[in-house]
């Protein structure tokens, strides 16, 4: 990027383009409910465990990340420790689980991926790591360098994933050989193995192995025209995402139909992801991916799976393939469960499939080797007819949380805190400190003993989404309530996020109410005969929750003095549209009008017209991080309620040294002008750079040296 330097003041300024970006989206792996109400996967408890060819990785309460299984890759994260989990080892390069030491990260984790050999977290600050094999560039550091085998390589010493200027990551998904990352604009980004186009690119380049591949120089995929993504997963050689619209596409390898496009031709390795048609299956909430098959949730909360049907992965009651010949998806029928039960989540292994039902029971199916469908013998289940009505529910001594697959074993996260793992033993993947299979024997699954943490294991999650929201109009200004979500995640609700826009736009505007977990506000300074679309999230101590509408999908009406209710329940399309998913319409909108309400709403009422008085310093940034959290977007929102359309505002980085320009503070001084161009249309901004500060200076802002590092002064010129 271009500078310019001109002085302002006495001090040095540099000056940089402010654009308006898009908004950005919650780190969900699906939609934000089922049918029932109940949470999908879209909620953090699947990213807590992660189970990949030979190893484990479990997020912990205090958001450390600790592994066991093989190590031979370093994908464990523990250098010498070469295995973790096959032995009552209490040191050497062998250890029992719990003498073994968290995995050392640059910062706390929010969820945690595993792939064949190598493992990546999103942590706290938004940014990616990566460890474990890099053969094929799956770490993303572009080299081939293996990371974690050798002590000393983590924690700070481990480089974040470079994901491109500004942009940060929600959700990471490991296949293999290769990674990908969904980020804060809703597109996609993957690197690594590309033999069979599972990076979505159009071409079969592997990324990522080499210098200057990562970064602004490594491609989004690219969909359909108006389309974003809103949950990926990684499998064997392919790639699915779920899109903004409900829709499933998926891309790589193909040779069993396991893309779902009733064919076997790869794709992704020679044309655009945007020209592959959306898996003909209806709209979805959740997807996982398996070695070479696919299994889905669909808006009715049951599952449908398609690829490989080898061992009866696929719940078919045989073992054909699905989805590799014509009309196959069309005819394609989804898996009884029972009278009445629905899906909550799906966990797809390397020839296996498990699925959390909505009574918090778990079954799996497909290869029973090893005993990794924990049904106390090595049989397969579902390849025979009728079998798939005889799956019993897995005696696991507690309701499950979630429930996760590897290649040959499987981990379940129960409401007792625990997890328990079993199956394969071989390199102490299932925590066990054995190499003996579990499951396969007789009462083995009732005596499953809960892998031995030194630490607590994270079960809370982020609420679901806000329900039933209510609108009343009168001059001016829209007074909106709302219902609590269904669940609060296992966290008390801190806060409720409310954004609007004017339908005739895209952009969101945040309300600037502060802190408050009240269940309704009044949004004031609103333009009359204006129809406006309004969304709300639930925040509590893990994270922000799903939005309560998906509105850029949905078509507003106008109403009057009425009141509308908005639903959260979305309902199945006709099978005759399902080659063309449609959107669950969720969208609160109103249009202000100069009647007297019907209803009177006794809420906080958001003013947004007060002038500036002094400048506000934005509080630290976290290390490397450049993306704004929610305490940055709230007191970012408190300020703008003093600027109005025309003012001029700076937003100014520091400097330890006159002569030096910190990349990372441009960027974030240039996130803050850009999120309150956002919230106030038509302000004036400045990205400046800051020399030291003097006494003088450090006294009125109330900060002193260090103080300024990663801080960002906003202040108005008018």
């Amino acid at each position: 990027m271009s500078r310019r330097i001109t002085t302002f003041g006495a001090v040095l300024v540099f000056v940089a383009a402010v654009a308006l970006v898009d908004q950005p989206v919650s780190a969900d792996m699906g939609a934000p409910i089922d049918a029932t109400g109940a949470p999908t996967q879209s909620q953090a408890r699947m990213r807590y465990v992660a189970l990949g060819g030979a190893h484990s990785c479990v997020v912990m309460a205090d958001g450390t990340v600790r592994c066991f299984g093989s190590s031979r890759y370093g994908q464990l994260g523990l250098g010498a420790v070469r295995e973790v989990g096959a032995s009552g080892d209490t040191s050497g390069v062998s250890l029992a689980v719990a003498h073994a030491p968290a995995t050392p990260l640059g910062a706390a984790a929010r969820m945690v991926a595993a792939g064949g050999e190598h493992t990546c977290a999103v942590l706290v600050d938004d940014t990616v790591q990566c460890w474990g094999r890099a053969s094929f560039g799956q770490l993303g550091l572009g080299d081939q360098v293996a990371r974690g085998d050798n002590d000393g390589e983590m924690g700070a010493a481990l480089p974040r994933v470079d994901l491109g200027t500004g942009r940060s990551a929600t959700a990471i998904a490991a296949g293999t050989t290769h990674t990908c990352a969904l980020l804060d604009n809703a597109t996609v980004k993957c690197w690594g193995d590309n033999w069979r186009g599972q990076l979505g690119v159009g071409d079969t380049a592997n990324r990522g192995d080499a210098a200057a591949e990562m970064g602004d120089a490594l491609p989004a995929v690219a969909f359909a025209a108006g389309r974003t993504a809103t949950a990926i997963a990684a499998g064997g050689d392919h790639t699915c995402a779920i899109l903004d619209d409900a829709s499933l596409v998926c891309w790589g390898a193909n040779s069993f139909g396991q893309l779902g496009q009733d064919s076997k031709s790869v794709l992704g390795d020679n044309e655009s992801v945007a020209t592959i048609s959306p898996v003909a299956i209806g709209a979805v909430l959740a997807v996982a991916l398996g070695d070479a098959h696919t299994c889905a949730i669909t808006i009715a909360a049951q599952l449908v799976c398609f690829g490989n049907g080898g061992n009866g992965r696929l719940g078919t009651n045989d073992s054909q393939n699905r989805g590799d010949d014509a009309d196959e998806m069309a005819a394609l029928s989804t898996i009884a469960f029972g009278a009445a039960r629905s899906v909550r989540a799906v966990a797809a292994g390397g020839s296996h499939t498990c699925a959390l039902l909505d009574d918090a029971t778990t079954r799996c199916f497909g290869n029973g080797a090893s005993g990794r469908l924990g049904t106390n013998d090595s049989s397969d289940r579902g390849d025979q007819a009728g079998e798939m009505a005889t799956v019993t529910a897995l005696p696991l001594g507690a309701d499950a949380l979630g429930i996760f697959a590897g290649a040959a074993h499987t981990c379940a996260l129960l409401d007792d805190a625990t997890v328990r793992c079993f199956g394969d033993a071989t390199d102490g993947q299932i925590g066990s400190d054995d190499t003996a299979a579990l499951g396969d024997g007789a009462g083995e699954m009732e005596a499953l003993r809960p892998v031995a943490f030194a630490s607590a294991v994270a079960t809370a999650t982020e609420p679901t989404a806000p329900r039933s929201i209510t609108a009343t109009t009168t001059d001016s200004t829209v007074s909106l309530a709302w219902l609590a979500p269904a669940s609060d995640g296992g966290a008390p609700i801190t806060d409720y996020l409310v954004d609007y826009r004017d339908v005739s736009t895209t952009t969101w505007n945040r309300v600037a109410d502060g802190e408050s977990s009240v269940t309704s506000v009044t949004v004031s300074g609103l333009s009359t005969d204006v129809t406006y679309a309004f969304r709300v999230a639930a925040v509590n101590a893990v994270n922000r929750g799903a939005f309560s509408t998906q509105s850029m999908t949905a078509t507003p009406t106008t109403t009057t003095t009425t009141t509308t209710t908005t639903t959260t329940t979305p309902t199945l399309p006709p099978a005759s549209s399902r080659a063309t998913p449609t959107t669950p319409s969720t969208s609160s909108t109103t249009t202000p009008t100069t009647t007297t309400p019907t209803t009177a709403v006794s809420t906080r009422t958001v003013a947004p017209t007060r002038r500036p008085r002094a400048p506000m310093v934005v509080d630290a940034f976290a290390s490397y991080s450049t993306t704004l959290t929610d305490t940055h977007q709230r007191q970012l929102a408190r300020y703008a309620q003093r600027l109005t359309r025309g003012d001029a505002v700076v937003c100014a980085t520091f400097s330890t040294s006159p002569d030096v320009v910190s990349a990372s503070g441009v960027r974030r001084a240039t996130a803050v002008c850009r999120h309150l161009r956002r919230l106030v249309p038509g302000i004036r901004v400045q990205v400046v750079t800051r020399a030291p500060l003097s006494a003088a200076d450090e006294r009125r802002m109330g900060v002193r040296g260090a103080g300024v590092v990663r801080r960002i002064l906003v202040q108005s010129l008018n």
